[in-house]
């Protein structure tokens, strides 16, 4: 008999994000592995008046949505997280009435505690990252005491509902250093956690010559001869992009940062470029569908985040085979890219610092030539498959 997943998040396609990529692709694997699949995301990212805003078919899969924010006066807005969930809960409960032995796969907390208390008995949480630490570090970098008062809050109350998820789900993380955090939270010794890896998407993300790259640069209309430093992900305080810009100032002008991505730190970031003066090293890119074609035109991936559970976008450039520079692990630094057990392949900036990333950018660039991008695509490939998550989850 065909068994059925259910894949729950606040997000999905088209939103563009890693953990709605991880979703998608653990959607199209559980195709290939016979499952009978279904997808039940928020609408973050789908267009307000798309006729199939709330329901559509996507890769064959049924993609149902629920309202995340169904109220838009003002001072009823906080009212929008317990209406949301109620149209969730209705959705989940028909599904539970017609499959109530359905593997039932999440990556939000909300969805997780909603899937529980229905009554679905085999709850897998893949929890994407700990809100404490990460939005701490958002926390103790805002100046606005009324903004820290709100993420303070923010946290609070998304750490609640995340506890709740992992004290009734069964859990899976991507890296140890998760494991702590999660062990933490949970306040519990006694709740069990798995440890699994994410995949990557090797028809997608692979080297290219340098002919190719050529090519891209000349479609993507970015510098033909410069060395290219990339930069993928969300526009927050959390991931250092401030730094990375800062060390532009620093570089020689035969480098040249491309940064894809979007959030709410976007105009600070236009700001730094242009007191800086580094308008000509620095190009800012929307957030794409074809963001492969700027991972295959780059030479250097930059994962300059102060707090990374694990960091899907470096699984992407190990692929397209770039070496990537970040910064040490350490008091300042929570990131788990030492637990991928790819090392030979990162160049590690000591100083969390403008000044130590510019140096340690430059000191990777060095190597580029000696380095086999088919060598690189090809380790990491080897060490993580979507379909060996998928395997995990299910077992």
């Amino acid at each position: 008999m065909t068994k059925n997943i259910l894949l729950l998040n606040n997000a999905y396609w088209p939103s563009i994000g890693g953990v709605e990529n991880s979703l998608r692709h653990l959607a199209l694997e559980s195709i290939k592995a016979g499952y009978r699949v279904k997808v039940v995301v928020g609408d973050i990212g789908v267009p307000q008046y798309s006729k199939s805003r709330m329901s559509e078919i996507i890769d064959n899969i049924q993609v149902t949505r629920y309202p995340i924010a169904p109220i838009n006066f003002g001072f009823l807005k906080w009212l929008n997280v317990f209406v949301s969930s109620w149209y969730l809960y209705k959705i989940l409960k028909v599904e539970y009435e017609s499959f109530p032995n359905t593997i039932v796969i999440s990556r939000f907390h909300i969805c997780a505690v909603i899937a529980v208390f229905i009554g679905f008995k085999n709850v897998r949480y893949l929890i994407p990252s700990v809100i404490t630490n990460q939005s701490s570090i958002e926390l103790t970098l805002r100046g606005n005491i009324f903004l820290r008062m709100r993420e303070k809050l923010f946290i609070k109350w998304h750490s609640y509902w995340q506890r709740l998820a992992i004290r009734n789900c069964r859990n899976f993380v991507f890296s140890k250093t998760m494991y702590l955090q999660c062990k933490k939270l949970s306040g519990s010794q006694r709740i069990d956690f798995f440890i699994a890896k994410p995949g990557v998407d090797k028809q997608r993300f692979n080297p290219s010559s340098q002919d190719v790259r050529i090519a891209l640069r000349k479609e993507l209309g970015l510098p033909l001869d410069k060395t290219l430093i990339l930069f993928v992900g969300r526009f927050v305080k959390a991931k250092g992009c401030d730094l990375l810009i800062k060390s532009m100032a620093l570089m020689p002008n035969s480098f040249h940062l491309v940064m894809v991505g979007d959030g709410v730190e976007k105009n600070t970031y236009h700001e730094l470029i242009k007191s800086n003066l580094i308008k000509d090293k620095v190009t800012i890119v929307k957030p794409t569908r074809d963001v492969e074609n700027y991972y295959r035109s780059s030479d250097i991936f930059v994962m300059c985040s102060r707090y990374e559970p694990l960091g899907q976008t470096i699984l992407e450039s190990f692929s397209c085979g770039l070496p990537v520079v970040a910064f040490t692990p350490g008091a300042e630094v929570d990131t788990a890219i030492k637990e991928l057990e790819m090392d030979q392949y990162v160049w590690y900036s000591n100083e969390l610092s403008e000044e130590g990333l510019a140096d340690t950018i430059k000191l990777c660039s060095v190597h580029l030539t000696q380095l086999d991008r088919y060598l690189i695509s090809k380790n990491v490939n080897i060490k993580f498959s979507w379909f060996a998550l998928l395997d995990s989850l299910t077992k």
